[in-house]
């Protein structure tokens, strides 16, 4: 696994869990997750002492952000796509292997789609 997936799975960890929904009322804007029927913060805007607007925001919560970046998630989904592709294919080839008779075990087949995937995790890395 690559140093940028390590660090955004790490991240997520530290995250608040739940689904991330915005909630608005009297003008402020908040980002709030929710879990099991319940609320917890995740962005919530205040107005400092000295007048000018901040938020709160856990220090987890900012280094989630700070790495789900969304170049991260592109190229996530680049590669998974990538991947579908590649089983797709390699199931394609199994099934027209199977119907001419070219896949004489299953093994062979299995230890094909083994040698696919670590193929794409060494790619990955």
């Amino acid at each position: 696994m690559s140093d940028k997936y390590r660090e955004l799975r790490n991240a997520l960890s530290d995250a608040t869990q739940g689904e991330w929904l915005w909630h608005t009322s009297c003008s402020w804007r908040r980002l709030v997750a929710t879990k099991d029927g319940h609320d917890e913060s995740v962005i919530t805007p205040f107005v400092a002492r000295d007048g000018q607007p901040d938020c709160n925001v856990s220090a987890g919560n900012m280094h989630y952000i700070e790495k789900a970046q969304p170049v991260v998630a592109a190229e996530l989904l680049r590669e998974r796509d990538a991947l579908l592709e590649a089983l797709e294919n390699m199931v394609l080839e199994f099934n027209e292997g199977t119907v001419r008779g070219m896949v004489h075990d299953e093994r062979e087949a299995l230890h094909k789609a083994r040698r696919a995937i670590e193929s794409a995790k060494r790619q990955e890395g």
